[in-house]
Parts: structure tokens; sequence; C-alpha cells
């Protein structure tokens, strides 16, 4: 969130990128929300999370859902750090100077 935050920032210029930036925002909001609720409700009783000797008590799965929260997660990274590329490949200025700014950008990658 704090990249996109920072893209609309420093692109004020390009209201198409700017709306993918503030829907891919919400997008990733109402993706915590989600996986917030499903971890807290993953057992019946919620109880049942901290407190295995509740009878009775059952969870779903978790590692299905852990993998598919990771994978999720991976997606919109990617997506996010390839976001600005081809803004900055449209800007005017030398070839070398798009690649270190693209460069420069690549490094959230780390």
């Amino acid at each position: 969130m704090s990249f996109l935050y920072l893209y609309l920032d420093i692109f004020t210029g390009h209201p198409r990128f700017r709306t993918i930036c503030v829907v891919t925002n919400w997008s990733i909001i109402a993706a915590m929300i989600a996986f917030t609720l499903a971890t807290t409700f993953q057992c019946a009783p919620i109880e049942f999370n901290w407190n295995k000797t509740i009878q009775g008590g059952h969870c779903f799965s978790a590692p299905p859902f852990w993998y598919s929260h990771a994978a999720w997660n991976t997606a919109f990274d990617i997506f996010v750090l390839i976001l600005p590329i081809p803004v900055i490949s449209s800007l005017q200025m030398g070839r070398n100077q798009k690649a270190a700014l693209m460069a420069v950008f690549a490094l959230g990658a780390l």
C-alpha cells in the first residue's frame, strides 16, 4: 500500500494510472479484511483457536488457506512492482535515464 501511495504522489499527471492505483489499493484493503476474517473464524467455536481442549471444536484445513494467501500476496506484490513501468517508459527522456529510473523502482523488489 505504501508503494501505491508513493505512486499516487509521484505520478500526478496520469489519471488512468492513478485510478489503477486506487482500485488496487482498495483491492488490497478488501483482501486484508477477508483474510483477517477467515483467520479469525477458521475454527468453530472461535475459542478453539487458542484452546484445543474444547469438546466438539474444529477448524478448516489451514495449509491450503496459507498457500492461497501467500499466492495472492505474491501476485499483488509483483503487480505493484511492475505497475509504473509503462508510465516510466512513456516519459520523454533518454533511454539510459529511463533504464536508471526503472532500476530505482526495481530496488523495491528487495
